[in-house]
């Protein structure tokens, strides 16, 4: 069986160069489409509008992180609101050298699943992985606990209202250490881009000193917030 696996593994591979392979494809309360495919040599996860995981989203990360200079401790503390196929497990692990701890808030079931069962065994340093709404669980967390975190907040291409308000904000800022940072992955709403991002960086400049603002493929915006008090 192992054999038989590894086999199909690496034809699916091979073949997905000539056009995309879908292994799995269905559904839940939350995300209405979430498919599995195989395309260009790597296995991604998709919903009907958007990529989740290691396509557009996993190349827009990299340069975020490599555009903002991240660097961490090696005994940081990581946070994950929003995980996908664990694409920024990934990057984190395998580019920036990171085996340290990674806890992953992830609200749909079905997520959780699809990484445990297609992409989890990529990573030989396992994570935290809790099922909860992230706006609850937050709340809950220790004060000053996480070194890292990345809020990726994402139902297809629509970003939770409760991501721009300021209690949330709020929230993120209460849980991170004294020289955290922070990486807010959104996308803007349509015919009211400028107000939006300004709303918001209104509210950044409230609770952190270091902000910085990166624009990718015009509506995707990154917030990168060094709490500095």
């Amino acid at each position: 069986m192992g054999l038989f696996f590894y086999y199909m593994t690496f034809i699916y591979k091979i073949v997905s160069y000539l056009f995309p392979i879908s292994i799995y494809k269905g559904g839940s309360d939350i995300n209405s489409c979430l498919e599995v495919t195989w395309y260009n040599g790597k296995l991604m996860l998709n919903s009907s509008n958007a990529n989740y995981s290691f396509g557009n989203l996993h190349l827009i990360f990299q340069m975020a992180f490599k555009d903002s200079k991240l660097s961490f401790r090696s005994d940081a503390n990581v946070l994950l609101l929003g995980m996908g196929g664990g694409s920024v497990v990934d990057i984190l692990r395998r580019e920036y050298d990171f085996q340290g701890r990674i806890t992953a808030i992830e609200i749909d079931p079905l997520v959780i699943t699809l990484y445990k069962t297609y992409f989890e065994k990529a990573n030989s340093n396992p994570i935290e992985l809790i099922c909860e709404d992230a706006k609850l669980a937050i709340e809950n967390l220790p004060e000053k606990s996480f070194t890292l975190l990345v809020c990726d907040l994402f139902v297809d291409l629509e970003v939770p209202l409760f991501v721009w308000s300021e209690t949330f904000i709020r929230s993120m800022n209460r849980i991170l250490s004294a020289d955290g940072i922070l990486y807010l992955n959104v996308i803007l709403p349509k015919g009211d881009n400028l107000v939006s991002t300004n709303q918001l960086m209104e509210i950044f400049f409230k609770y952190f000193n270091d902000v910085v603002r990166l624009n990718y493929h015009e509506r995707n915006l990154f917030i990168v917030a060094r709490k500095t008090k």
